[in-house]
Order: C-alpha cells, then sequence, then structure tokens
C-alpha cells in the first residue's frame, strides 16, 4: 500500500521561494520597463526601423509582464492555503481515528 504525504516545510519553502521570485522579477522589470519604452525613441525612421516598427508590438509583452508578479504572488497565497487545508484535513482525520 502506498501512501502519500505532504511535506509541509518542503511546500512552504517552495511558496516562499516563488514569492521572491515575483518580488524579483517585479522590481526588475519596473525598472526596465522605463528604460525601454524610453530607449523606443532610438529604434530610429530609416528603412530598417520601418520594417521593425511595423511588426513592433510591445503592448502585449508590457501588459503581461505587468501581471506576472501578482500572479505567482497569488499562486504562492493559494498554495500556501492549500497547506493548511491539507493541514486541517489531515488533524480532522487523524482526530476520527483518536489521535
Amino acid at each position: 500500500m502506498s501512501f502519500v504525504h505532504l511535506d509541509t516545510d518542503a511546500a512552504d519553502q517552495a511558496m516562499t521561494g516563488i514569492e521572491a521570485a515575483a518580488a524579483v522579477f517585479g522590481n526588475a522589470w519596473t525598472a526596465l520597463a522605463g528604460q525601454i519604452t524610453a530607449n523606443e525613441s532610438g529604434i530610429g525612421a530609416g528603412l530598417l526601423a520601418q520594417a521593425f516598427r511595423a511588426k513592433y508590438r510591445p503592448e502585449p509583452v508590457r501588459t503581461a509582464a505587468d501581471q506576472l508578479p501578482v500572479a505567482y504572488r497569488d499562486s504562492a497565497a493559494v498554495g500556501r492555503q492549500c497547506v493548511l487545508d491539507y493541514v486541517t484535513a489531515d488533524r480532522t482525520g487523524a482526530g476520527a481515528f483518536g489521535g
């Protein structure tokens, strides 16, 4: 017979890592997004620049990048709640057996 148990400490560490990655990305993106926008004027207006600008679509990337830190923080919060739910269910189950 096989039993599955959640390593709650490892799960908590994983959620902390996800939150840290969200913060690192968010801080870097905040700094770089302004630089990218500021440097767009340097693309120029020549033939190569015109061809580039015809296909250049920064807004979908900006929108997605803006949302990533929040999405990862939210995912970590859900992960933490799952751990709490697991612990609660485990204790409830153990209590049913008198443990």
